[in-house]
């Protein structure tokens, strides 16, 4: 059996920007989200000093503060980008096939059946 998907919104968090159309224009760009770890304090022998880490989020704009206690880091980022991609077609930069946004990227699925 087939079924048919439908993806209305798109939300993203990402090292490049914490938004979709952040994220969207630092790619575009050809902008790197790779940069030296500042997140954690990181042994002299601990041989690798870069990662690709999320800079400028603000879990706030997303989830109460008594909430953000309950998720870890990588919860609070799915919110923001499930919000992201809920809040994407109300703002008007809505689906727009040959002009570079993201709507013009191949439909994929995410979940299981």
């Amino acid at each position: 059996m087939t079924r048919r998907v439908v993806v209305t919104g798109v939300g993203m968090v990402t090292p490049l920007h914490p938004t979709t159309e952040g994220s969207w224009e630092a790619l575009v760009a050809g902008q790197s989200g790779v940069g030296y770890v500042s997140r954690y304090e990181l042994g002299e022998d601990f041989p690798v000093r870069i990662a690709a880490e999320v800079k400028g989020f603000d879990p706030l704009l997303y989830i109460d503060k008594k909430d953000l206690r309950k998720m870890d880091l990588f919860i609070q980022y799915a919110v923001a980008a499930t919000e992201q991609a809920l809040e994407w077609p109300a703002t008007g930069s809505g689906p727009r096939r040959r002009t570079g946004s993201p709507s013009s990227l191949a439909p994929a699925s995410v979940g299981s059946p």
